[in-house]
Order: C-alpha cells, then structure tokens, then sequence
C-alpha cells in the first residue's frame, strides 16, 4: 500500500471516527456508523463519508477474520449515503475519430516544445 494510502486510512479512522474509536469493535451498531457517516457527509464530503465506509468495512472484514467481530455494520449501510456525483470527461470514442486524432498528432507541425511532448510512434 502507497505512503499515501496509509495516511489517508490512518486520519480516517483516527479523526473521523474520534466517536466510536474507543469502543469494542463487536459492540458498534451499524446507526453509530450511520450517523457518522451522515455528518460527514452534512458537511458536503460525500466522497469521504463513502471513502469512510469501505474503510471501516475492510476494518471489520478484518475483526471478523480474526474473531473479533461476527457481522461487518457497513453492508447493512449500502446505499444509506448519497450517491456520488460523477463529472463526465470529454473522450473520442469513435475509431475512426481516434484515428484521424492520431494522424494529426503525427503531422503537428505547431511549437516545437508542444511537439516534444507529443508520442511518436516507434
């Protein structure tokens, strides 16, 4: 896992989850999870609140590997949050298109710095 991952899970489950950190892993409820997740997502961090909840799912798939817990709360929550909103990217998804896109990049005759970053083929 990437340093970065590492440290994203870490103020996950340290910051946002202050509430119930304390408390044994078999006694938390799926609303405890549910009200934290709701707050968070309050707060207009959709994002997080949905990054949060497959965290504290891998948490207990983990606890309920080594017997810590019995049931994982976060799969009763699916589909408890709002759902993401997606931004659309423009993209040619015709071939043809993409094939005329990829001759005009051959023959770009423009600034010789945007050229240099251009793919050439091999």
């Amino acid at each position: 896992m990437a340093n970065q991952t590492v440290t994203k899970n870490r103020w996950l489950l340290t910051e946002l989850v202050r509430p119930i950190r304390s408390r044994s892993i078999a006694e938390i409820k799926p609303i405890e999870i549910l009200d934290l997740l709701k707050r968070i997502e309050a707060s207009g961090r959709r994002d997080t609140a949905h990054r949060l909840r497959a965290t504290i799912g891998a948490v207990f798939r983990y606890a309920i590997a080594t017997l810590r817990a019995e049931n994982d709360p976060t799969y009763a929550l699916r589909g408890a949050l709002l759902k993401l909103k997606t931004k659309h990217r423009a993209a040619i998804t015709d071939e043809k298109e993409v094939g005329r896109f990829l001759a005009a990049l051959d023959t770009y005759e423009g600034w010789p710095v945007v050229g240099e970053g251009l793919p050439r083929a091999l």
